[in-house]
């Protein structure tokens, strides 16, 4: 089984309101570190989640900007 969700995953947490992230690798400090952000109402992502999801948004307004010029 994979430690990493693929993106379309990451993007459906995201848009169920999802405000934190926890991978099945984290160490038990940013495991600790994300239940306490969110307690606190901060939002968490991985970096290697963060990356995905940036990915999707550049994507997303390329594809936006075209449609706008056409």
């Amino acid at each position: 089984m994979d430690l990493m969700p693929v993106q379309s995953e990451v993007i459906e947490f995201v848009k169920t309101g999802v405000a934190g992230f926890i991978l099945r690798n984290a160490t038990i400090d940013y495991f600790l570190h994300t239940i306490r952000s969110v307690a606190e109402g901060k939002r968490v992502l991985p970096p290697p989640l963060a990356g995905s999801l940036f990915s999707h948004i550049v994507e997303y307004v390329l594809q936006s900007g075209r449609a706008a010029l056409q």
